[in-house]
């Protein structure tokens, strides 16, 4: 297994192909998904061209190649879409946690145990990575790699200022929360007069 992950490893984009599979929350490994999408070219290949005779036509059907990752990248799309409809309640959950008196990380724990996934998994990974001694300001920013969404460095230097400098990290929270909310409004009319 050592030898056959390290292959794998060498591929052109294999960090890009983990962490596309992962936004889209695919219980599939960088393997089983290169060797689905060169099995499908391959094979559509060989059948066209065994079939019709024509090696064009042949690559043409070895465009089944594409299908995981267009299936992959629907998930991915919907996930992120969920994700981004979730963060401002995950906001306001971290904002009363705070009111309440508790910590930085019991907020991301409170988020991750009571929201579904997206937002429920990246808060608790951001709440494990806390526990098990990682610096929050990491921790925060690894969740901003994995998610890649275009809130989420407001909401990290909020989080790592407010920090640093003192001051109403819930207030901000609040107020970004309700900013991510009527954007979110705004786009979905938008969305419907088109």
């Amino acid at each position: 297994q050592k030898s056959r992950r390290g292959v794998v490893n060498r591929l052109p984009g294999f960090e890009s192909i983990e962490l596309f599979l992962y936004r889209a929350g695919m219980p599939m490994s960088v393997r089983v998904f290169v060797i689905a999408t060169l099995a499908l070219g391959l094979g559509g290949f060989v059948v066209g061209y065994s079939i019709l005779r024509d090696p064009l036509q042949g690559l043409g059907i070895a465009g089944l190649a594409f299908l995981p990752a267009i299936f992959v990248e629907v998930r991915r799309r919907r996930r992120m879409a969920a994700f981004e409809r979730q963060l401002p309640d995950a906001m306001e959950l971290l904002c009363r946690s705070l009111r309440s008196g508790h910590g930085m990380r019991a907020g991301f724990q409170m988020v991750g145990d009571e929201m579904a996934d997206p937002v429920g998994t990246e808060f608790a990974l951001v709440a494990d990575e806390i526990s098990f001694g990682m610096d929050m300001r990491d921790a925060l920013r690894n969740m901003g790699h994995r998610v890649n969404h275009s809130d989420m460095p407001f909401f990290i230097n909020a989080v790592v200022i407010q920090r640093e400098t003192g001051g109403n990290l819930a207030g901000i929270l609040e107020q970004m929360a309700r900013v991510v909310r009527e954007r979110l409004r705004f786009f979905g009319k938008v969305k419907g007069l088109l």
